[in-house]
């Protein structure tokens, strides 16, 4: 048997190829039950009606999160340190 650097390389790269096809294409989507954003962002909407004037965004970790499924009729301001938040 020969181990020669293509086939490790081509036998690597398969393998590759065929972890990734079952993370994005089996993994990921069966993880989407467990997921709370959609219903997080129509719960939010609900509670806030159409007078989201007042409604900002805090992402420290530059996560958009359920912001994506609000769908906000204005852009939101966005804060990224607590301190910019100002008073409570």
């Amino acid at each position: 048997m020969s181990f020669r650097r293509e086939r490790i390389s081509a036998a690597l790269c398969v393998v590759a190829y065929l972890s990734m096809l079952y993370i994005y294409v089996f993994l990921m989507p069966a993880t989407n039950a467990y997921h709370d954003e959609r219903p997080f962002a129509r719960r939010v909407m609900v509670r806030l009606g159409a007078g989201n004037s007042h409604l900002g965004r805090f992402q420290p970790f530059g996560v958009l999160g359920p912001l994506f499924y609000m769908a906000p009729l204005r852009p939101l301001p966005a804060f990224d340190q607590a301190s910019r938040l100002g008073p409570r």
